[in-house]
């Protein structure tokens, strides 16, 4: 893994910031595959390909006002890259204010994403970018 690898994160995400996930998607493979660790609340979540990716990002935003993300660290984990946030917004019904911390697993070929595994759990983040015997 080199710096470039995620400095493809860090664009992504910097784009995202710039003008939402319409000007983030070219640096998104038009395979990417995004899961969702949902732990044990529901079965696991997957989405595929580039729409795929807006069908999951319509269901992030859809209950939110001011969605968002606040990225505290970018960096290596093995070979991919492990993104530790938040995710921010407030409530569309009820106007609280909400924060989720996430940890994100993120593979990069050349210079698109091609996966990226979301954990709730940083634990379990770190686990699965361990090489398995």
């Amino acid at each position: 893994m080199s710096q470039e690898t995620v400095e493809v994160v860090r664009r992504a995400f910097a784009a995202y910031e710039d003008g939402g996930i319409e000007v983030a998607m070219p640096l998104f493979a038009p395979d990417v595959a995004w899961y969702f660790d949902a732990d044990e609340l529901v079965d696991d979540l997957a989405y595929r390909g580039r729409d795929g990716l807006r069908a999951a990002y319509d269901v992030w935003v859809s209950g939110f006002e001011d969605f968002g993300w606040d990225v505290h660290e970018i960096r290596e984990l093995g070979d991919r890259v492990l993104v530790m946030a938040d995710i921010t917004g407030v409530a569309r019904e009820t106007g609280v204010a909400a924060r989720l911390s996430t940890n994100l697993l993120v593979e990069v070929r050349g210079d698109l994403i091609v996966e990226v595994h979301t954990f709730t759990d940083l634990e379990r983040a770190v686990e699965a970018a361990e090489p398995e015997d």
